[in-house]
Parts: C-alpha cells; structure tokens; sequence
C-alpha cells in the first residue's frame, strides 16, 4: 500500500489484510497493490466538518417593550452532521447612554442532545429577573457544539434578536395621518 508514493504497511489475518491510518488533511491517493499484481486506487478525498446549523424561532423580531414584564419564549432549531452535543442561549444585556455602558452576560436553558443529527431547545425567560431598565437592550442567540473530537467541537449560532425596553418619554409624541379634503 502507497499514500502519495509513501508506503505504508499492510497486516495480514487470516488469509485477509488490513491497512490502518487517519484521514489526511488534504485529498490523497491510495494505491493498493496484490503480490499477484492486481492493482487498485482510491481516492481519499475528507470531509471537513460544518458546524452545527441553528435557527433562532422565537422571538421571530426584535421588538421594543414599555416595560420589561413578563414571560419571553425562546425556541430555537438545531442540526447537525456529526451530531450534537450541547447547545443554550446566550444573552447580553447593555445599559447606560452616550459614553458610559454597561454589559451583563448569562447563558440560559443549557440542554444536552447526545449526539442527534436534529434537536430543538426552548425555555421561558422572566423578564422581571433580569432588571431590565428604560433604555436597556437584551440581545440573545442560540448557541450549539457538536461533537467533533477529531478537531474540536465546531460552535455554531443563530442570528441575534434585539429587545429594547424604551426610555421614558419616547411615546409622549402622537402621529395622526391628516384626513384627505372634503
């Protein structure tokens, strides 16, 4: 046996053969040649692994809220090609105006999905807990792992949706649509 005209040893077990070695990095070729002169090729061409697909479902939009009050509902769908291994939602919430902010980090609604090629995840977020602020905004994402151990655990996130709670006075304005002549 030959890899890119390097050589490589064959073991032979009852009356078969066996050739042991890691996927290269790069496409080669393998070429197995019989005593008897038989000759075959093949093409080692790897795959490299996609990190996992996530798509955030809820909230569906960036939203602005009065008050931060209540029950927000956070679903998100998740894939794949190896399988998944971990996967939460990560938000940050930032606070202050002009030059003085603020950032605060959580991970929430942390699931384990022992290796499925699809999952889905979806927990409730009291936004009472949070300490949301007129002014503040909440911005979270899902986050998924896969299990690669060949490489590392390929991270892959969905798109990030935006609550802001609004500063007060930000409503004290009224648009009325002025009616046509008479």
């Amino acid at each position: 046996a030959m890899v890119d005209s390097a050589p490589r040893a064959v073991a032979a077990q009852d009356g078969r053969w066996s050739l042991a070695m890691a996927m290269p990095a790069r496409p080669a070729l393998l070429r197995l040649r019989s005593a008897a002169g038989r000759e075959r090729l093949v093409v080692l061409a790897p795959i490299v692994d996609a990190p996992p697909s996530v798509s955030l479902q809820l909230p569906a939009r960036d939203t602005v809220v009065r008050t931060a009050t209540g029950t927000l509902v956070l679903r998100a769908q998740l894939r794949d090609d190896i399988g998944l291994g971990d996967a939460a939602f990560e938000l940050i919430i930032s606070s202050g105006q002009e030059e003085n902010f603020t950032f605060r980090s959580a991970t929430v609604g942390r699931v384990q999905l022992g290796g499925r090629a699809e999952g889905a995840m979806e927990t409730r977020l009291r936004l009472d807990s949070l300490a949301l602020k007129p002014g503040d905004v909440l911005q979270l994402r899902a986050v998924a792992r896969d299990r690669n151990d060949a490489t590392g655990p390929g991270v892959g996130s969905s798109e990030t949706r935006a609550l802001r709670v609004a500063r007060a006075g930000e409503y004290d304005s009224v648009a009325v649509d002025a009616a046509p002549p008479t």
